[in-house]
Formats: structure tokens, C-alpha cells, sequence
């Protein structure tokens, strides 16, 4: 998946920030790793050795990068690309990333999981619009607007501090963290290819009887120029 379409871009943003809440008596879906490697001043793609469910950061030279300027991301062939190939040195590029079992994605909110699918987090792109930038410009002012839906399961126990919580004050939570990590992030990791990020809509739903189901659903709008090209 070359991360080009804004749902991905997105949706990779919220993997690489928002972190797993511990569930009781369940391990964990993800975990951290890091690779180093040698810059040669000619090679721009560096590959992980592990399936990468997201890139955290790229440091080169001591010096963090910034996505989809510095370099894109190809999560299918684990693949990092540069801009301009890191100079010479000795483990001097560092790539940090998320693998394990994934728990956030950019699709349709499902009913066929079971409990310990949860939490699970789902981003979906809502709408898009455009307008030219200026008369006779070719580059085209794009809106879009997501809905992340957070979703956890009746009586799964969690540890929020040093609490156990179930039900909608796990999804309140995650929630939160959402909106913490779009806050706090955005210009750092995200505002390559989205940038100004508004909260619209942040509220919990009533209780989903049928699929013991709790949801908090936010709504976020950005802006991008010429986004997917």
C-alpha cells in the first residue's frame, strides 16, 4: 500500500500515534521496533525486515524526517524511500515502527468480530471536495472530512492508569487519545499531505445491544492540496 489516497495517510497517522490500551489477561497486538542501517549517499529505499503496520518516525543523521516530504512509505513492501538519499555514515538513518496484529483500519465498521477483536478503531473518509486554489492555477484546495469510529466490547476489561475499565469508558478514553494524538502530532507527521486538522464531532453513542458493542464516534475535517496525485 503506497500511502498516496487521504484515508491512508490518515489512517497510518493514527497507528503510528495512538497506542494500544492493555486489555486484562490478553497480550498485546503490537510492538515497537527499530532498524538501523548505513547511508551511502546513492541508495534512497530502505526496506524493514518486519511487516511495518506503521512508520513512527525516520531519523537521519540525528535529525527526525518529515513524511511524505523527506520520504514516502510503501507499507506492502516495507519499503521507505527518500527524497534525496541520506548521506554517508555509519548507522546514521533509523527507521522506529509499529508491527504486530493490527487494530485500526480504514474501512467500513464490521459486525462479524468476535471480543477479543476489541478495541478496534475504524477510519472512514466521508466526503471530499475541491476548488481551484486561484483563477488559472492548476492546483486544486481539497476538504475531507473522516469519521473514526472507536469501538470497544461490553465487559472487556482494560487498564486505564492504574484502573480497570470496561465498556464506554474504554472508548471515551481511546477516544481522547484520538483527538490527543491529531492534536499534538499533526504538523510533525501528518502535515505533508493533510494539514489544519478542526475536531467536528466527538460523542458516544447509544449502547449496541445486539453486537455488545460500545461506540464513540469523531469527526475530523483537513485540508490538502492536489491530495492522491
Amino acid at each position: 500500500m503506497n500511502l498516496t489516497e487521504p484515508e491512508y495517510i490518515f489512517n497510518h497517522f493514527l497507528r503510528a500515534n495512538v497506542a494500544e490500551i492493555t486489555r486484562t489477561g490478553v497480550a498485546n497486538r503490537t510492538s515497537t521496533d527499530t532498524q538501523s542501517y548505513n547511508g551511502d549517499g546513492a541508495d534512497k529505499t530502505f526496506v524493514t525486515t518486519n511487516q511495518p503496520l506503521a512508520i513512527s518516525s525516520v531519523v537521519v543523521g540525528g535529525v527526525t524526517q518529515e513524511p511524505y516530504i523527506a520520504y514516502q512509505i510503501n507499507l506492502d513492501t516495507k519499503t521507505v524511500t527518500f527524497t534525496t538519499a541520506p548521506a554517508v555514515g555509519v548507522s546514521n538513518v533509523v527507521i522506529n515502527y509499529i508491527k504486530g496484529s493490527n487494530w485500526i483500519y480504514p474501512d467500513e465498521p464490521r459486525d462479524d468480530l468476535k471480543k477479543l477483536s476489541f478495541p478496534r478503531i475504524v477510519t472512514t473518509k466521508i466526503s471530499e471536495n475541491s476548488s481551484w486554489e486561484a483563477m488559472g492555477e492548476d492546483q486544486t484546495y481539497n476538504t475531507i472530512i473522516f469519521q473514526i469510529d472507536v469501538l470497544t466490547y461490553k465487559e472487556q476489561m482494560c487498564t486505564i492508569g492504574s484502573e480497570q475499565k470496561e465498556g464506554q469508558d474504554v472508548a471515551t478514553k481511546l477516544a481522547r487519545n484520538v483527538v490527543a494524538a491529531i492534536r499534538n502530532n499533526w504538523r510533525t507527521q501528518l502535515k505533508g499531505e493533510l494539514f489544519h486538522p478542526t475536531i467536528t464531532n466527538n460523542f458516544s453513542v447509544p449502547f449496541d445491544v445486539q453486537n455488545n458493542i460500545f461506540r464513540n464516534i469523531i469527526e475530523v475535517q483537513v485540508q490538502a492540496f492536489n491530495i492522491g496525485e
